[in-house]
């Protein structure tokens, strides 16, 4: 019965316990609204007290569960979105942080990089921000982080906070450079010739290390800045570069070096020997040269060039005549220095132009100098000098060869254009161009032998007219080979080029043959000119060097092979 009465009452106890609370320290229940009540006036309520990892450490943590974290100083509770903090040590927001550290100039993509700064006194957290295209991998919240750059060049900033319970430092910032170097280099020669070192010369700045490869070269590879380097036979190589720079960021280049056998060389070609309207014979040719230079062809010379490279060519028109019993004497050709490049078995047409031919009473046109190439595509083109009535004091502003593309108008005519001969003007006949051929004189006597000037692709011949009635040598009035026109029974001539120079007056006594015009190809640069003038100046870019030179005398054509 007594045991029976024990149990009731603490049966009865528990119930009271469960229905009111639990008050811990007083006999008195708890506050209505509270289950447990800790009451006392001699202490606290005392949390739990974990340090940050024994915090992280609790498995499912409830909703409201309360620590004090005894790492930073602060009373925490458990949200559903994590810990927060409710108060802590502090009277105000920490200091900014010092300056970052970490490495300010970076390589492009290079991963794991460790920036931090030094631990901020009453900080609990750090708030890190990164460029968008970077990735900041790890460590956000901590005084250290984790970045991977990107391949794009540039310069970065990272900055960071500091934060506690009272609020958050200024910012502090930081610029970091990212970029690899730019491999490059020079070369002396720009192509390297066989069996002649080639330098070459590293150029970019700040660099810690060279690595260079060479292709069949010797030596096959090195590691100084400007390695010296021959190769023993014509071709293309590669050549690498791998720079690093100071810091050990890397650039390769891959490029490729043509070596050649290039020797330095000029080719003279003259009229070898022949004068008046026709060009020279293979043997005259092969008597100037040697055998087996140059192949002629009714008085055009064709010339295979030899390697590939650049080639500079000067050619020079031929000299009109004046008055007596010879040549020359008359307007002087045109100059033209140009530089082209050329390929290895290419074929040149080269006509030399001749000096015209003058008798007692007029002079007759010297005739173009011609470089076309095998297809019939002119190259560089000299135009012949003018001629002049006998006993006239020589005009030389109508008779010079010009380097305009159109001859220049004589006294009886205009000149050709755009490669044409002549226009048809009175007795005193114009040049041929480079398209078609000169006028025939317009005297209709019939004791005349008249036969006009013919184009470069008509085979270029010069004309001819020949008095028959009272025939001498010094009657016999010829154009020089190059499109020269031969003078009418009283009128000058003028001379042949790329466009044929204009007709002089008949019978007047102070009539001038116009100079034959010239051109140059768009590709080519213009070294110089004989007048200070350029054949296409829209096309050239070259210096003009005004060396106001003109040709006295036989045409020549000359080529020179430009090493690098």
């Amino acid at each position: 019965m007594r045991y029976f009465l024990l149990f009731s009452s603490l049966l009865f106890g528990l119930n009271q316990l469960f229905a009111q609370g639990v008050t811990i320290g007083a006999n008195t229940p708890p506050d209505p609204s509270a289950t447990l009540e800790v009451a006392g006036s001699q202490g606290g309520f005392l949390l739990p007290r974990l340090s940050t990892m024994q915090r992280n450490a609790i498995q499912n943590p409830a909703n409201g569960l309360q620590i004090y974290n005894t790492t930073t100083e602060c009373v925490e509770t458990w949200f559903p979105s994590g810990w927060k903090t409710l108060r802590c040590d502090c009277s105000q927001a920490p200091p900014q942080p010092g300056n970052i550290q970490g490495g300010a100039n970076q390589c492009l993509g290079a991963s794991q990089m460790l920036f931090y700064v030094a631990p901020v006194p009453g900080a609990q957290s750090y708030q890190w921000t990164i460029d968008n295209q970077d990735t900041l991998v790890s460590g956000n919240g901590t005084d250290s982080i984790v970045v991977s750059f990107s391949n794009q060049a540039g310069p970065r900033n990272i900055s960071v906070s500091a934060s506690n319970a009272c609020g958050t430092s200024s910012i502090q910032s930081f610029v970091v450079m990212v970029n690899n170097p730019t491999a490059a280099y020079t070369v002396t020669p720009n192509s390297p010739i066989v069996n002649n070192q080639a330098t070459f010369n590293a150029t970019t700045p700040n660099i810690s290390g060279y690595q260079w490869t060479f292709q069949n070269g010797t030596p096959a590879s090195s590691i100084i800045q400007n390695p010296g380097v021959t190769w023993s036979n014509t071709g293309q190589f590669q050549v690498q570069l791998i720079v690093t720079d100071n810091n050990n960021c890397v650039d390769t280049l891959n490029n490729t070096a043509t070596v050649t056998n290039c020797q330095p060389q000029t080719w003279n070609f003259t009229t070898c020997g022949a004068i008046g309207r026709f060009g020279p014979s293979q043997s005259q040719c092969n008597s100037t040269y040697g055998s087996g230079v140059v192949h002629v062809t009714n008085g055009i010379q064709e010339w295979a060039v030899p390697a590939t490279g650049t080639y500079e060519i000067e050619v020079a028109g031929a000299s009109g005549s004046h008055n007596g019993t010879g040549y020359g004497g008359g307007g002087r050709g045109a100059i033209l220095r140009g530089r082209l490049s050329l390929n290895q078995g290419q074929t040149l047409k080269l006509l030399v132009g001749q000096e015209g031919k003058h008798g007692t009473s007029a002079g007759s046109g010297g005739g173009g100098s011609f470089v076309v190439s095998s297809n019939n595509t002119p190259l560089m083109i000299a135009g012949g000098g003018g001629s002049s009535r006998s006993g006239t004091q020589l005009n030389l502003n109508i008779m010079d060869g010009t380097t305009n593309t159109c001859g220049r108008a004589g006294t009886g005519g205009g000149g050709g254009c755009s490669g044409n001969g002549a226009p048809f003007a009175d007795q005193g006949p114009g040049g041929a161009g480079f398209l078609t051929d000169g006028p025939q004189t317009s005297d209709g006597r019939s004791m005349f032998v008249k036969e006009n000037a013919y184009s470069f692709l008509n085979g270029g011949r010069g004309g001819r007219l020949i008095y028959n009635s009272s025939y001498t040598a010094t009657n016999e009035m010829i154009g020089g080979f190059g499109g020269g026109a031969a003078a009418g029974w009283g009128g000058s001539a003028g001379g042949g080029g790329y466009s044929g120079g204009g007709s002089g007056n008949n019978n007047s006594g102070t009539g001038f043959g116009g100079g034959g015009g010239s051109y140059m190809d768009s590709n080519a640069q213009q070294v110089a000119s004989s007048d200070g003038q350029y054949a296409n100046s829209s096309n050239l870019n070259g210096p003009i060097q005004n060396l106001n030179q003109y040709n006295a005398g036989q045409g020549y054509i000359s080529i020179t092979r430009i090493c690098p």
